[in-house]
């Protein structure tokens, strides 16, 4: 109550300059407004005041904000005692506004009190089943149940309420997917379409983490079926299901669809932006949106769609992926699973470690990848999840292409998809294009890895995305027997080399190589030191050590590096080669997660072992004692 006007103040507490020689009351002197002294005054006149009172107090206060819409609602559900259908058509007004600002708790709260106060027992249940809807992606789950069943007669949103509920806490994709297309199927001819959107944007969420093609199928037949793409909300369910599931086959033309979705979207609720911008990742085009990313997940904080909430952090860890700000999507991956352990949504609290596993698969962390995706393979594969058990496999791959393990890599890969073929709703595929490729050439299965290629170019992957254009162009070069360098030159002159780095690093690395090997070594020195540039600050390990003895063969002077490199851990060589380029302590943690005093700890566990005695001797240490970088013979 601090800060009304004064003539609602002298008829509560009657003689106002009485109030303020008590001590009582305080007079703002930038504006003139009247204030408590302190909160446990304001409390003590609201307890000792009587329920008639107080309820009287917040009507009045509701007419000094005709234009504040959330305060005025606020003061009038507190004010009115019977149903009151203006007031409650207010209250939900209100909370669609409290939802667009973030706070999606407050207006559940006000949704159930808005149908309290409604007249009919049809808007009851209505504004019940709504707060129970918001209440499901405020991952306030068992509130959504128990709104979704006092709303009585919508059946629909129960089953929406615990299908939810089933999947992100337990992982099921199954029944819920069977409920979710009978209840769709149960409709009346004269169906409800928020209803309907609702019970398609579920059954598109529970087939994303199916990855299944019968699955799928089933839900591509509902969507065509109950979504008009002349309707925004028909439309946008339309870009997901051809983005979420079967990309290759579906995603060519996605970006601009996705671009013209947010330019006609109608609604600005955060989990249909949210929707969009998992698309977005789909299509390799969420660098286009960061801006949307970053104000969403800072606005959906403790009060907002904490659900939604959690799949925009993921957003926000894959955009550092691939980005190369590993250090950054570690931390936030962290951040994402102590909201997971706070909820209880074992889905999402998977995905994290998924995406944890292939970040520490990039920088050579075996143990941790290995250990993330155990955990994960074992929680998705009986539940059939299959989105999870294939990004499991496609960090498997990961993790033997960093140990130089071909052969397991490509076994890894075959079992995303076969050779010479994309399989059709496994968004793995597509996406492991590079690893699968490299991982057959370097384990003799050139005639597979050809067919793939083919296949790639086939199902036309450098239209969906920039990306995907630079992988296809690269993988061709990879297999060419004669047209190798002028292949390569040309993906690395696409537009997606400069967004993606460790795609870019890890295509200079093998065009070295080639190079190398068709003995053309000042060419091949340029590529691999471009590489070498880039992979350390990345922290891609594996594939730095790799650059460096490549570019010894080609003839740099480069020294070798010794026992005592081989002695440092995994954070060890991260730090070494950080500290090496000429960061700080500081700069060094914030790209590993680590305070600066960690840092300097690790530094001095490792000048010992490397034989050096300060941070100068560094450089010159990991080149096996050589000169500071590496450098063309004479």
């Amino acid at each position: 109550m601090a800060g009304p006007r004064r003539p609602a103040l002298e008829r509560r507490l009657g003689d106002v300059d009485e109030a303020i020689g008590h001590g009582l009351l305080v007079v703002d002197s930038a504006t003139g407004q009247l204030g408590f002294r302190h909160p446990l005054v304001r409390s003590a006149v609201v307890q000792l005041s009587s329920p008639n009172r107080r309820r009287a107090a917040h009507a009045e206060l509701a007419e000094l904000y005709p234009d504040d819409q959330e305060r005025r609602a606020h003061h009038l559900a507190v004010a009115t005692m019977d149903s009151d259908e203006k007031v409650a058509a207010l209250l939900e007004h209100a909370a669609e506004a409290a939802t667009r600002r973030g706070a999606s708790s407050v207006a559940v709260s006000w949704l159930e009190r808005a149908a309290q106060l409604s007249e009919r027992p049809d808007q009851r249940s209505r504004r019940l089943a709504e707060a129970a809807f918001v209440a499901g992606q405020s991952a306030q789950l068992e509130r959504a149940q128990h709104l979704s069943e006092s709303a009585g007669t919508v059946q629909t949103d129960v089953i929406i309420a615990e299908c939810y509920a089933a999947l992100y806490r337990d992982g099921e994709v199954r029944t819920t997917h069977r409920k979710v297309v009978a209840a769709l199927e149960g409709m009346a001819p004269v169906r409800d379409k928020r209803t309907v959107e609702r019970l398609i944007n579920l059954l598109l969420v529970i087939s994303l983490f199916a990855a299944d093609t019968a699955t799928w199928t089933i839900t591509e037949s509902c969507v065509d079926r109950f979504c008009d793409p002349a309707d925004p909300a028909g439309s946008a369910s339309l870009l997901h299901r051809d983005t979420w599931g079967d990309v290759v086959r579906r995603g060519a033309g996605g970006v601009e669809r996705l671009r013209q979705e947010f330019v006609r979207a109608t609604s600005d609720r955060p989990w249909d932006a949210m929707r969009l911008l998992v698309s977005a990742y789909y299509l390799d085009a969420l660098d286009e949106f960061r801006t949307l990313l970053t104000r969403l997940v800072a606005r959906e904080g403790e009060a907002g769609a904490a659900g939604n909430a959690m799949t925009l952090l993921q957003l926000v860890m894959l955009d550092h992926m691939g980005a190369g700000r590993w250090a950054d999507a570690e931390q936030t991956g962290h951040r994402g699973l102590e909201l997971t352990a706070r909820h209880g949504y074992a889905l999402f609290d998977h995905q994290y470690r998924a995406f944890l596993a292939m970040v520490a698969a990039c920088r050579g962390d075996t143990g941790t990848a290995d250990g993330h995706r155990r955990a994960v393979e074992a929680w998705a594969r009986p539940r059939g999840i299959g989105y999870l058990t294939q990004y499991a496999d496609a960090v498997g791959a990961m993790t033997a292409l960093a140990r130089s393990d071909y052969t397991a890599a490509y076994r890894f890969a075959t079992c995303i998809t076969a050779p010479g073929e994309l399989a059709p709703h496994n968004q793995q595929a597509p996406r492991t294009l590079l690893d699968f490729v490299e991982a057959a050439v370097r384990s003799g299965h050139l005639d597979e890895a050809r067919r793939h290629v083919q296949a790639a170019v086939n199902d036309g992957l450098p239209a969906i995305s920039p990306r995907l254009a630079l992988v296809t162009a690269a993988v061709h070069a990879m297999t060419s027997q004669d047209q190798a360098s002028s292949l390569y030159q040309r993906a690395l002159a696409l537009p997606g080399a400069a967004v993606f780095p460790f795609e870019t690093a890890r295509i200079r690395l093998a065009y070295g190589e080639r190079l190398r090997r068709d003995h053309e070594t000042r060419a091949a020195r340029e590529q691999l030191k471009e590489a070498l540039r880039v992979l350390p600050e990345l922290g891609a390990l594996p594939w730095a050590e790799r650059a460096r003895a490549e570019l010894a063969a080609a003839g740099a002077a480069f020294g070798a590096r010794g026992e005592g490199w081989q002695s440092l851990t995994v954070q060890e060589r991260q730090i070494a080669e950080l500290a090496a380029t000429g960061l700080t302590n500081k700069e060094i943690g914030a790209k590993l997660f680590l305070s600066p005093r960690t840092v300097s700890s690790h530094l001095y566990r490792i000048f010992p072992k490397l034989g050096i005695t300060s941070r100068a001797a560094l450089r010159d240490a990991l080149d096996g004692g050589t000169s500071a970088a590496p450098h063309d013979e004479v």
